[in-house]
């Protein structure tokens, strides 16, 4: 009971931010050099100021233990839009013994391919998560974290933007709209809370994901449905 008592406190705290191109999608838990998993997802803002779905694909290597490279593709879904955009992170698995399993998660995401450079955000997060004793192939996590809008995305351009950086981005937004030239909306809060769900009883290393994401300053919140198959 203490272990699902002080994860509560954590998921409330981490529910109040998120940011990226496609949702986190994963708990904090340890990795193996040599991993390598493929993704599917899709995300669904429900808040002004944006209305719109993503869909996109994503490709994890552990280069290390406990290290995890992230890449990312997705697209805005519509019959008009021909948005596309590109995410990277990388996220470390600290070596602590606790209850909890805690990584930090550093990305960055445009939807600007043409001037990635000068047009994107980067993220900062800390993850946590535990398995759910009581249910098999059941876990939890919950991020807390901060984005920051590059370039012109900083400067008050109407850019799309995600929502967040690299794999801890879900869904986009339209970035530095309403931005001040003092760089005073440059920051925001971001925030994670979601579950994953291993399938093995149906394909062997399938897992699936369901996540809420939110976005400080009115940006709105956001929410993802996704699979995950580990090679």
């Amino acid at each position: 009971m203490k272990r699902f008592a002080v994860f509560a406190v954590l998921m409330a705290v981490g529910s109040g931010a998120m940011a990226q191109i496609l949702a986190v999608g994963q708990t904090a838990g340890r990795t193996d050099a040599g991993a390598i998993s493929l993704g599917a997802g899709v995300s669904v803002w429900i808040d002004e100021p944006v209305d719109s779905t993503i869909a996109g694909g994503r490709c994890s290597y552990g280069v290390l233990p406990n290290v995890l490279l992230i890449g990312d593709v997705a697209a805005v879904v519509g019959p008009d839009d021909e948005t596309v955009g590109l995410g990277a992170a990388v996220q470390y698995t600290l070596p602590v013994d606790l209850f909890l399993d805690l990584a930090f998660r550093l990305g960055y995401g445009t939807w600007d391919v043409d001037n990635a450079s000068d047009n994107g955000t980067i993220n900062a997060m800390l993850l946590t998560g535990t398995r759910v004793e009581s249910v098999d192939n059941l876990a939890l996590y919950a991020g807390l974290g901060a984005m920051y809008s590059l370039g012109d995305a900083a400067a008050g351009d109407a850019v799309v933007e995600p929502a967040g950086a690299g794999p801890d981005s879900p869904a986009a937004k339209v970035s530095g709209s309403e931005a001040g030239s003092d760089g005073s909306d440059d920051w925001k809060v971001v925030g994670c809370l979601g579950v994953t769900y291993g399938l093995g009883n149906i394909v062997e290393n399938l897992s699936a994901y369901g996540e809420v994401d939110y976005v400080s300053d009115d940006v709105g919140l956001c929410i993802s449905l996704g699979a995950v198959y580990g090679f």
